[in-house]
């Protein structure tokens, strides 16, 4: 059984490449029903649906059910890590797997459990930290193994993911990949120092609304991007896959 641990929450943010992705999806005219599971708070699932998605959420810490119900239209309150039974004969365009699968026991058999929710023309899109990512390894040659309150190390994480294994569980998951992206970490490897030098205390929401983030997003995360997508292994922070029904 998966139980949500309450400090999660308060760090969790929107992943702007999935968002990204959904947005490309709707401007393509690939507007459908998405299964997120695993929701949180649902500000994601908001995101998705103001683009005109039809977001589910599952989840089962009560806070970020009751945030997630404000948030988007349809609300499971379920362990993630058996399919609701109010699933059953349902099917979305989207399976959304979100920052989540890292956080379980059986990533593997949660995959597939959820795979004959999947339409067949649907799409996979699960985003997962890489744990090889440049500074982590830094850290490992040091000698450090250090959990932390949120990031590739977060403390509530039960598995941990390189691009070649997160391929690998999608692949044996059922599913056939149709492309790899990521999120890059080569500036968010200073984000603590940077959370420091603008006084913040952690909050996430209110760092991304900053001006010195809205620079950061038009100006330098474009040309750091590229540099990631050169050496993903190395300097990408977050892996986002995007797969469908294996043999569809």
């Amino acid at each position: 059984m998966f139980t949500p641990d309450p400090h999660h929450y308060a760090y969790e943010e929107v992943e702007p490449t999935v968002e990204k992705l959904f947005l490309q999806f709707a401007r393509a005219g690939k507007i459908g029903s998405v299964l997120d599971v695993g929701c949180g708070n649902g500000l994601l699932g908001e995101s998705l649906n103001n683009a005109g998605h039809s977001v589910t959420g599952i989840d089962s810490h009560p806070a970020a059910v009751a945030n997630a119900r404000n948030r988007i239209g349809e609300v499971i309150d379920a362990d993630l890590t058996v399919v609701p039974e109010t699933l059953t004969g349902r099917q979305f365009d989207y399976l959304l797997f979100a920052d989540v699968l890292e956080h379980v026991a059986d990533p593997l058999g949660v995959l597939s459990e959820y795979r004959p929710h999947l339409d067949p023309a649907g799409r996979l899109v699960v985003s997962l930290p890489n744990v090889a990512v440049w500074d982590n390894r830094l850290r490992l040659l040091m000698g450090r193994f250090n959990y932390t309150d949120a990031g590739v190390m977060d403390r509530t994480h039960l598995r941990f993911f390189t691009f070649a294994s997160a391929r690998r569980l999608v692949e044996t998951a059922g599913y056939q990949i149709e492309t790899v992206t990521l999120n890059p970490g080569i500036v968010r490897a200073f984000l603590p120092l940077i959370k420091w030098m603008m006084g913040k205390s952690g909050d996430g929401g209110a760092l991304m609304d900053s001006p010195a983030y809205k620079f950061y997003a038009k100006f330098i995360l474009p040309p750091e991007r590229l540099v990631a997508s050169l050496l993903k292994g190395l300097f990408g922070f977050r892996i986002v896959i995007v797969a469908r029904c294996a043999g569809d």
